[in-house]
């Protein structure tokens, strides 16, 4: 079985004393909606992380590229996850995360 869809998060935790809750907020794209040459809209409360650029699909994995950098995530057991940038505004934390998922019932 292949890989089926990419998974996008943007943790963020609040540096406020006493707060030590880690919110997410998730963009799901399925393989099917992926094109190379395309950029992947995904939910950023920061707004300032890049836009994610789709460079290659295979049926190994998917090539996305994030500003300067690319990320190549290949179906291994399942899963592929890459920690794709970390920023900091506002007296809060926020870090980007994508993870390309072979099983449709597998839950990061």
């Amino acid at each position: 079985m292949g890989w089926n869809k990419i998974i996008i998060d943007v943790d963020y935790q609040p540096c406020d004393p006493g707060i030590t809750n880690t919110f997410s907020e998730r963009t799901e794209v399925n393989r099917s909606d992926l094109k190379p040459g395309l950029s992947i809209a995904y939910k950023d409360p920061s707004g300032l992380f890049p836009s994610i650029l789709v460079k290659e699909i295979d049926d190994q994995g998917i090539t996305l590229q994030a500003g300067k950098r690319e990320y190549r995530f290949e179906d291994v057991n399942g899963r592929r996850t890459a920690k794709m940038g970390k920023t900091g505004r506002d007296y809060t934390y926020f870090w980007l995360w994508a993870a390309l998922v072979s099983d449709e019932n597998f839950d990061l």
